[in-house]
């Protein structure tokens, strides 16, 4: 069988809204399908793998609520997890959450695992102060929940709370105000923009028969079957680690106002566990580790929208990252740079943008070579880029 996201997006390859979108959209569902029953233990927590994810368009033309019946409509049908998809008040989505639901089963939903559907996100909730405060508290997983309302407490059994909304950016701003980037919300949420649009179609006239949802449901059924603790492979565990340790030693050098770059190592986490389960696997390997640090990174610009500076890098500053990373992949290994690794281990520093700036002048002016074998693309230095940095050692001058 297919894995659940390549089959989503194939159901929805004719839907005019974007492919990001409906990825992130799968990532959703897969999140709030596992619910707590999957989970890493890093000794003093467990981390589940729920998301929120919010999706920010400022033109009906992008559809930003195209994936939200069909998500619906799989959510309800599997009977797995608590769905909300209409107007509620902070209090009664706690209350709620407490208690057993039942559906159209007969079998009651238990637990405090939910997806949240917040087509129009400005309106889905009662406005209320405690509103971001608490939605940042219940980002994190937990056994037990205690909750006092109107002097009634009550506890919510294995809270995990996954939120997939849409916006725009004059309404998102009203929400995501200084409480959510400096309280933590902001730095917790997939922020997601229309990769590209897609070409009309007013499906007058589409063939119903393509739109089968059993592979969909059969697939989500899989998944729901997953229980227990993710492991890594070797290969992965190396990955991560090398990638998080630079991001570490990064932290007090690049200062971020959203509050991602701390938290972003965690997300990371997440969607490694959502994109193994998405292969019915508990066992997260390399690839799906490279695969999770770029589905992050990517996002960084889209947060960008929320801070007085771009803090996108120069091209002085890139080049010269560039030239330093070449220079010690050349003197360590002899080996080329690999642009994507490059980018995931400089992507607080690095713009995709600038990076390809850098690396077309730099071939240009014959310093470097492109190199695509192994199926990805790196760069390697030129002879002469390599006497330079040579004659620059003997004369004890340092490398840029």
């Amino acid at each position: 069988m297919q894995d659940f996201t390549s089959l989503f997006l194939e159901f929805t390859k004719d839907f005019e809204s974007p492919t990001s979108f409906w990825k992130w959209s799968s990532y959703a569902l897969i999140a709030s399908t596992l619910r707590n029953n999957v989970y890493h233990n890093q000794g003093n927590e467990l981390i589940c793998p729920n998301i929120y994810v919010i999706f920010l368009a400022d033109s009906a033309a992008f559809r930003k609520g195209g994936s939200f019946p069909l998500v619906g409509e799989l959510s309800e049908e599997l009977h797995h997890t608590k769905l909300f998809d209409g107007r509620s008040s902070v209090q009664a989505l706690m209350e709620k959450l407490s208690l057993d639901v039942g559906g159209k089963r007969g079998i009651p939903i238990r637990g405090g695992s939910c997806l949240l559907l917040a087509e129009e996100l400005s309106s889905f909730f009662v406005l209320d102060p405690q509103l971001i405060p608490l939605l940042t508290n219940l980002y994190r997983s937990r056994s037990t929940f205690r909750y006092e309302l109107r002097g009634n407490p009550f506890t919510i059994k294995d809270l995990c709370v996954t939120l997939m909304g849409a916006s725009n950016e004059t309404l998102l701003r009203e929400i995501m105000d200084i409480r959510a980037t400096e309280g933590g919300l902001l730095g917790r949420t997939f922020i997601i923009k229309p990769d590209k649009k897609r070409p009309a179609n007013d499906l007058l006239d589409i063939d119903l028969t393509k739109f089968n949802k059993k592979p969909l449901m059969d697939s989500l059924e899989k998944i729901k079957e997953l229980k227990g603790p993710i492991a890594f492979t070797k290969d992965a565990i190396k990955r991560y680690r090398d990638w998080y340790k630079e991001l570490y030693e990064s932290l007090d050098k690049s200062p971020d106002p959203t509050g991602l770059l701390g938290r972003i190592h965690t997300s990371v986490l997440k969607l490694c566990m959502i994109i193994a389960a998405s292969q019915y696997r508990l066992e997260v390997t390399e690839n799906d580790v490279n695969i999770a640090i770029d589905d992050a990174i990517n996002l960084k610009p889209n947060y960008e929208t929320f801070t007085m500076a771009s803090g996108v890098s120069t091209q002085a500053k890139a080049g010269t990252l560039f030239l330093k990373a070449l220079w010690d992949a050349t003197s360590l290994n002899g080996n080329k740079l690999s642009r994507r690794l490059f980018l995931q281990n400089y992507w607080n520093q690095v713009s995709a943008e600038d990076l390809d700036k850098v690396t077309q002048t730099l071939t240009q002016a014959g310093m470097i070579i492109e190199d695509f074998s192994g199926n990805d693309l790196g760069y390697v230095m030129s002879k002469k880029c390599r006497e330079k940095f040579e004659s620059k050692q003997k004369a004890g001058k340092q490398t840029p």
